[in-house]
């Protein structure tokens, strides 16, 4: 069972308005996707509490929006909120919690806490079988220029992360052709080409729906053109290896994902860029 280390407001939130309510000790446990969030609620009316986050350090707040436990008419006594992050489409990272207090006219004596709904996750049960607070994402794609080629992209990321990908044409080439150029002979109209590249880098949420990525690798490219005497001559110009670099955007929509990203393989003078397309999961 994983924990997860959150910033905390000094001491941590509580709120004060009229009737003396308020809202001290507040703490903050991860368990996989669910949040625990536990405080001490003091007041002589019922409230309401409504849990917020922010990744920012304070500067913009969002409400958690798949919340269960000690959330409506609760008088005073220790209380507990358990929020699923995963199913508001928001990855694990750095977050500051507060907790805003909702009165009503009704007027109440400090009581024992009530029992979290029957539905909320025990701690040391239900969230066990949930997913990890890391997730792992998994795309097969393609990429067009002018030669096709195929791509299989794997990584692992909380709020960053980093990635590998290989990139292959699966064409097969003439160990033994010649080396030399267009000009050097009389062609018979086939080719051969084909394509490699390996890449590492990193992966990070801009937006619970949108991540971005960018990496470095080495990559080559190849071609080769039959001669009217039917042997293969490698032309020069179109045959180099060099540095491979990539920038994307990944596009979640529940646990399936989007990716659409430029590549441009440099070496020996020349270069060649690729647009790539990419369906797969994070999970």
């Amino acid at each position: 069972m994983k924990r997860f280390i959150f910033i905390l407001l000094s001491n941590l939130f509580f709120l004060s308005v009229i009737n003396a309510q308020q809202v001290t000790n507040l703490t903050a446990t991860a368990n996989n996707d669910t949040i625990q969030v536990s405080c001490t609620l003091e007041t002589d009316v019922l409230c309401s509490l409504q849990l917020q986050y922010s990744e920012n350090n304070g500067l913009t707040w969002n409400d958690c929006k798949t919340i269960q436990g000690d959330i409506s008419d609760q008088a005073s006594g220790e209380k507990n909120i358990y929020w699923n992050c995963l199913k508001d489409n928001v990855l694990m990272g750095n977050f500051i919690f507060k907790i805003i207090l909702h009165t009503t006219s009704i007027s109440t004596v400090p009581q024992k806490e009530k029992e979290p709904l029957k539905n909320a996750p025990k701690p040391t049960q239900q969230m066990e079988k949930q997913q990890s607070s890391g997730h792992f994402m998994i795309l097969p794609g393609c990429s067009f220029g002018n030669i096709l080629s195929y791509s299989f992209m794997a990584g692992y990321m909380k709020k960053w992360g980093g990635y590998v990908k290989i990139k292959s044409s699966f064409g097969s080439k003439d160990k033994n052709a010649t080396k030399g150029d267009v000009e050097d002979a009389f062609f018979n109209g086939n080719s051969k080409k084909g394509r490699f590249s390996v890449y590492a880098g990193t992966v990070g949420q801009l937006h619970p729906n949108i991540c971005m990525y960018a990496g470095i690798g080495y990559g080559n490219k190849w071609l080769q053109w039959e001669t009217v005497n039917s042997e293969q001559i490698e032309i020069a110009s179109g045959t180099y290896s060099g540095i491979d670099s990539e920038i994307g955007v990944l596009f979640k929509i529940k646990m399936f994902t989007l990716g659409g990203g430029f590549n441009c393989l440099i070496g020996q003078g020349h270069k060649n860029g690729e647009g790539n397309i990419s369906v797969g999961v994070i999970f």
